[in-house]
């Protein structure tokens, strides 16, 4: 259950040492085991921006020449 909320907590964007704090982590090194699930976000959200720039607008789509 701890390892969930200090992920949720790193999707936040919390900083680094805010999650140190809220975890009892004595090291940078075992908090930065979190930051992996924010990463996976973001390389999701870059996902999704480009499928939708790549999609067919569909306004476009429904002209007629």
């Amino acid at each position: 259950m701890r390892h969930t909320a200090i992920t949720r907590l790193a999707l936040t964007s919390a900083d680094i040492k805010t999650i140190q704090e809220f975890s009892g982590h004595e090291t940078l090194q075992m908090v930065l085991r979190y930051a992996h699930a924010q990463d996976r976000a973001v390389d999701r959200t870059l996902d999704c921006m480009e499928q939708a720039q790549t999609a067919p607008s569909p306004v476009s789509a429904n002209r007629n020449p």
